[in-house]
């Protein structure tokens, strides 16, 4: 898409989430040895722009992400700042240490406003939707519903504890809402960035609720802001990537206590000989 086009210039060693090992360090480098355990913040920033002087280095604006803007973690080794490693808690696996970085999107954008007692809508899920399920489900939400084309995704959301899913339709709202007591939920999570995701979300939630917009979209989208947003106190947060690094810390308490299992996305393991 657009954006991808904008930001991913070849050649480039793609690969974005991972875990690893510390092979070597620089001569400045304190607080890591050789052999330490750790994951990555994938968003490499630069520290002097306003956002990164305000405490708001989610939001760099000369950020360099791994595996877009920079050669990733598709190589045997991966070369990042000494501030960009997480130290991962104990007994965490490599799978589920890698997947602390899009868990952690789903972390920023499932919490940007309160799911204790809500019922919530997820519009798309793929692995960060599938880990906003989870995520729902720790805080207390009164119920999680998941709107998804893909049959095999649609399970996984059940087996993370999605209260009912959908395929995605004309009469997505209507089945949502029948399901919810005849009425709209209080939070939507969208994850896919399609105009109609977006437009519908806003359409089921009800007055007073709120909505995370985390998916990147392939085209612009035109919205009715007087009836969908503005005459129903509705409250939107745009979600990119992940707050550094109280983020990190929501997500390796989630991951490393148990209150969000994550195994059921972990559904294939291949080889580094498969991988061409």
């Amino acid at each position: 898409n657009d954006w991808a086009q904008r930001h991913i210039q070849p050649p480039r060693v793609f690969g974005h989430e991972m875990s690893g090992r510390i092979v070597a360090t620089g001569p400045d480098v304190a607080d890591f040895t050789p052999g330490t355990f750790v994951a990555a913040e994938t968003h490499v920033v630069d520290h002097t722009c306003r956002q990164c002087q305000r405490g708001l280095f989610h939001l760099c604006e000369n950020v360099r992400v791994l595996g877009v803007d920079r050669d990733g973690s598709f190589a045997r080794f991966v070369l990042l700042p000494a501030e960009n490693c997480w130290r991962n808690a104990p007994g965490l696996s490599a799978e589920v240490a890698a997947l602390q970085e899009p868990f952690g999107n789903a972390v920023h954008a499932a919490t940007a406003g309160p799911l204790k007692d809500n019922a919530v809508a997820i519009f798309g899920l793929g692995p960060i939707g599938l880990c906003a399920v989870g995520i729902a489900r720790a805080e207390g939400a009164a119920a999680v519903y998941g709107i998804e084309p893909n049959p095999y995704r649609r399970e996984l959301a059940q087996r993370m504890g999605a209260t009912a899913v959908f395929p995605p339709g004309t009469s997505t709202v209507e089945e949502v809402r029948k399901v919810n007591g005849g009425v709209g939920v209080d939070v939507v999570l969208e994850m896919s960035g399609h105009p109609a995701a977006v437009e519908q979300g806003l359409q089921v939630l009800h007055s007073g609720g709120w909505i995370s917009l985390l998916g990147i979209g392939d085209a612009p989208v035109t919205l009715d802001l007087n009836d969908l947003v503005v005459t129903k106190g509705i409250t939107i947060y745009g979600i990119f990537g992940r707050r550094i690094w109280e983020t990190w810390e929501r997500t390796s308490d989630y991951l490393s206590t148990g209150k969000v299992d994550v195994s059921p996305l972990i559904t294939h393991r291949f080889p580094l000989d498969d991988f061409q």
